[in-house]
C-alpha cells in the first residue's frame, strides 16, 4: 500500500493507555485509520514526552507500511520501546548547536 496521505486524528486516553490514530487517505479517496497505543508508564517513566509521541506513531506506521507492502499493516499496534530508542537515535543531536 503506497503511502497517501496522512491525517492525524487525535487521541484518546485509556486506562493504561493513550490512543493516537492516523488515517491514511488514498488518491481515490479511501481511507483507513491505524490506531497505536503508547502505556502511560512510557510517558510516566520518561521514556517518551507527551509533545514527541504523535510523532513516534507516524513513523512507526511508515515503517510499517514499508514492511507490509503490497498489503496494509495492522491496524492496531503498541509502540514499544525499539520505537522510542529509533526516535530517540533520529533526534540526537538536533539541538547541539542551539543557544538559550
Amino acid at each position: 500500500m503506497p503511502m497517501g496521505q496522512v491525517s492525524y486524528v487525535g487521541f484518546k486516553n485509556l486506562a493504561t493507555s493513550r490512543e493516537y490514530t492516523l488515517r491514511v487517505t488514498q488518491v481515490d479517496g479511501t481511507s483507513n485509520d491505524f490506531l497505536f497505543a503508547v502505556s502511560n508508564d512510557a510517558f510516566l517513566t520518561h521514556h517518551v514526552r507527551y509533545q514527541d509521541a504523535a510523532e513516534i506513531c507516524f513513523l512507526k506506521l511508515q515503517r510499517a507500511v514499508l514492511a507490509s507492502e503490497p498489503g496494509l499493516p495492522a491496524t492496531r499496534q503498541d509502540v514499544t520501546e525499539q520505537d522510542f530508542e529509533a526516535y530517540r537515535l533520529a533526534h540526537m543531536g538536533r539541538t547541539a548547536g542551539r543557544r538559550l
